[in-house]
């Protein structure tokens, strides 16, 4: 987003969910379910402009995955429900995931500080953290999820660490 001028001379269209989606400020998935009528048909006509766009689209936003919920086992519990919604909405076009992936530490700090900022009475990090199964929460069912659905080929991924270090290379991957 901060280098959208550059990619837009390039003749793609640069679309940040977060700020686009004002109404509907959640996630994609949780908005079908929870948001009803008028975010859905929101979200309906977005996409419905975005479909009939002959540029490449890249679309960011971390949380289109969903929220990230490590406590139950799973990082993002509702990515399949992205994924479907990314195949629904742009079918025929040619789909490239970039994807990044974080340390355990740093997701787990992540995902508490979210539950926080959206409201969740949350206990100490500490507390949290404990429940928190290392050996359960794997990015790997979500990497195979976006493999399975948009091939290999088209899975980007590189590392927090990477991306801390230079940012400009990791996204020259896509």
């Amino acid at each position: 987003v901060a280098n959208a001028t550059a990619f837009e001379k390039q003749g793609w269209r640069v679309i940040w969910l977060q700020k686009e989606f004002k109404k509907a400020r959640h996630d994609a998935v949780p908005v079908r379910r929870k948001r009803g009528a008028k975010a859905t048909k929101h979200l309906d006509s977005f996409f419905e402009e975005i479909k009939n766009d002959p540029r490449d689209v890249l679309l960011s936003y971390e949380g289109f995955l969903g929220s990230s919920s490590m406590e139950t086992g799973q990082i993002y519990p509702h990515h399949q429900a992205a994924i479907k919604v990314l195949k629904e909405n742009f079918p025929g076009r040619h789909i490239q995931i970039g994807f990044c992936i974080r340390n355990f530490a740093d997701q787990a700090e992540s995902s508490y500080n979210s539950r926080v900022s959206r409201g969740k009475k949350e206990r100490s990090f500490a507390k949290y953290a404990k429940k928190i199964s290392a050996r359960k929460v794997s990015w790997m069912k979500i990497i195979e999820h976006l493999s399975d659905a948009f091939g290999q080929e088209n899975l980007v991924l590189w590392t927090y660490e990477d991306f801390k270090k230079d940012g400009v290379g990791a996204f020259a991957k896509i």
